[in-house]
Parts: C-alpha cells; structure tokens; sequence
C-alpha cells in the first residue's frame, strides 16, 4: 500500500503541464518528528539496544540537502519530471548507526545487527531501496554525500 500511494502520487503530478517528483529515502533532520537518527543517538545515549538492519541498504536523505536541491531544480528551470534526490551513497542502518556513534565518539555496542527476514515490518520495504542520483546530477544539482550529511546534522544536533 505504501509503494502504491506514492505511484499514484507521482501519476497524478504527471497530468501536471509543470511538474517535479522527487522520491526521497530514509529521511533525516527534520522537525516534525524523531528520525532514525535521533533514535539511534538516544540509545547510544542512554546505553540502550537498538536493532538494526545489516542487510538491508539505504540511501539517507538529510532535509536541509533535498530542500536546497529541489530549489536548484527549480531556479535552473530543468527539466521537469522525476528525480531521484538523496544524499549520495549507500549504507546499511546498521552501518549508519556505526557512523553515528563514531561522529558522536559513543560506544556502539548497544547496536545489534538484524536481517530483515528476521522483523516483521507493518509494511513490506526492499531489502535495497540505494537510489541514483545521475538525472539530479545532469541537471547541475550534485548532492553531497551521506557521511558529510550525517556529519553536518550531528553538528546541529544537541550534544
């Protein structure tokens, strides 16, 4: 149901004489609510176990970059239809939590690897959701990588 909401999405902007879609993925720095990331911080923080994916790859999207390429897009007038706009790159979540900890200097112990096979999700993921970037970059609008994202938000983030 998941993947077919946002296909009907992307139809529907397709009518559209004027229209960008941007697929993001695993998204990050946001205000509204905690992100993978932040949930990450407060195990480590607290000494807590977290379980995280070793085999499953992503493609982590920090909002302050997805928001400054889709103005890039726009202002440069490129062409419209979709893009794939994520920080370049991709890891596992547990790699992910690995990087968080070694940015923050925190113990990593508390996170445990887990195979998808192993979890069940309310809503079936693929086990790669990694995406490109090549249509966002021909267009001009280079995306940093993960790690220089990750970095840069934990840089913000409370100690």
């Amino acid at each position: 149901m998941y993947a077919q909401s946002k296909l009907t999405g992307e139809w529907l902007a397709a009518d559209c004489s004027r229209a960008y879609v941007l697929r993001v993925e695993s998204l990050f720095g946001g205000t509204n609510r905690p992100s993978t990331i932040d949930r990450i911080l407060t195990a480590l923080r607290s000494g807590q176990t977290m379980r995280l994916f070793h085999d499953r790859t992503v493609t982590p999207s920090y909002v302050d970059d997805v928001a400054e390429a889709t103005w890039q897009l726009v202002d440069r007038r490129a062409p419209c239809g979709v893009y794939h706009c994520v920080n370049t790159g991709a890891t596992t979540w547990l790699e992910l939590g690995r990087t968080v900890a070694a940015l923050r200097g925190l113990d990593p112990a508390g996170l445990v690897g887990v195979s998808v096979s192993e979890v069940t999700l309310r809503a079936p993921r693929p086990q790669f959701a990694g995406l490109s970037n090549e249509r966002l970059a021909g267009a001009g609008v280079p995306m940093p990588g993960w790690k220089d994202a990750v970095a840069r938000y934990l840089a913000r983030a409370p100690a």
